[in-house]
C-alpha cells in the first residue's frame, strides 16, 4: 500500500513529502494524493494522471507478521506485515466512474534490508487475493521459488500456510501499452494439516 505507492515515484523528493502525526492517526500527503492512517481505519483521496480516486479501506482481520515485527528490524533486517481489508469509495477516469463495494484485498507493509529474502523480493513475484464474506485468501510466491506463503480466514479463524504452497499460472494477458505480461488466469493449491485451498481463478 503505503510503500507501494512511494517506490513507484521515481522522481520522489522528500521535501515534497508532507507528515503529519498524532496519537490517533498518521497523514502523508504527496503529489496530490493524501493517504490517511487511523488502524484499523485507512483512507486515500486524490489525483494522479488524470485519475481521481477516494476510498475507505477498513482492516477485516488481525495483523499477521509473518516474517518478523518491526521490533526486532534492526537485528533481523526484516519485517513484514499483512491484513486482510474490506474497501468502498469511487474511483473517476474522465467521464467514467467505478463504485467501489465490498472490494477485498490486504494492506501489506514490507521492510527488507541485508536479508536471505533480498534474493526473493528481488524476483517477479505474485500476490494472489481472492474470496468474500465468508472466506477470505492471500497467497505469496517468488515466481523462480519453490515456496511461498498463504493465509486463510474462514469463519472468523486463520490458517497459516509457510509450506506446501503452488500456484500454476494457466493463461497470460500482455499489457499493449505498457507490454507488460502478467497472469490472467491461475490455479492456487494450499496444503497443510489444518486445511486444504484449492481454487482456480481469472481476472
Amino acid at each position: 500500500g503505503n510503500a507501494c505507492f512511494a517506490a513507484q515515484c521515481p522522481n520522489l523528493k522528500l521535501k515534497e513529502l508532507q507528515v503529519e502525526s498524532t496519537d490517533e492517526e498518521v497523514i502523508w500527503r504527496l503529489k496530490g494524493t493524501e493517504l490517511r492512517c487511523r488502524p484499523p481505519h485507512f483512507e486515500v483521496k486524490g489525483s494522479n494522471e488524470g485519475v481521481s480516486y477516494d476510498l475507505k479501506v477498513t482492516a477485516t482481520a488481525p495483523t499477521a507478521w509473518f516474517v518478523g515485527d518491526f521490533d526486532n528490524l534492526a537485528t533481523a533486517h526484516i519485517a513484514c506485515f499483512d491484513q486482510l481489508t474490506v474497501s468502498e469509495g469511487v474511483i473517476r477516469k474522465g467521464r467514467k466512474t467505478y463504485p467501489i463495494s465490498r472490494g477485498y484485498g490486504t494492506h501489506e507493509h514490507p521492510i527488507v534490508g541485508s536479508s536471505p529474502w533480498l534474493d526473493v523480493y528481488s524476483q517477479p513475484m505474485h500476490w494472489i487475493i481472492g474470496g468474500g464474506e465468508e472466506l477470505q485468501f492471500f497467497t505469496f510466491k517468488a515466481s523462480h521459488s519453490p515456496g511461498g506463503y498463504g493465509r486463510v480466514m474462514v469463519e472468523g479463524k486463520f490458517v497459516s500456510y509457510d509450506t506446501g504452497v503452488t500456484l500454476t499460472v494457466l493463461e497470460e494477458w500482455r499489457d499493449p501499452r505498457s507490454l507488460i505480461t502478467i497472469p490472467s488466469k491461475w490455479h492456487i493449491n494450499m496444503f497443510s494439516p489444518q486445511g486444504i485451498l484449492d481454487v482456480t481463478g481469472a481476472a
